[in-house]
């Protein structure tokens, strides 16, 4: 689902943990789920985290 849909789990840490807790933004990394095989998301992942 997409980042800001209601079924988001990324969207449900961002409104309601996230913004309590003291971790800076640069250390939060949503793990990309717009595209179509999960394989290429697996990767951006990897590469953001690295």
């Amino acid at each position: 689902v997409s980042p800001d849909s209601q079924w988001s789990n990324y969207k449900l840490a961002a409104d309601t943990f996230l913004p309590k807790v003291a971790i800076p933004q640069e250390n939060i990394h949503r793990i990309p789920t717009e595209h179509s095989d999960f394989l290429t998301s697996v990767h951006c992942y990897e590469q953001t985290i690295r």
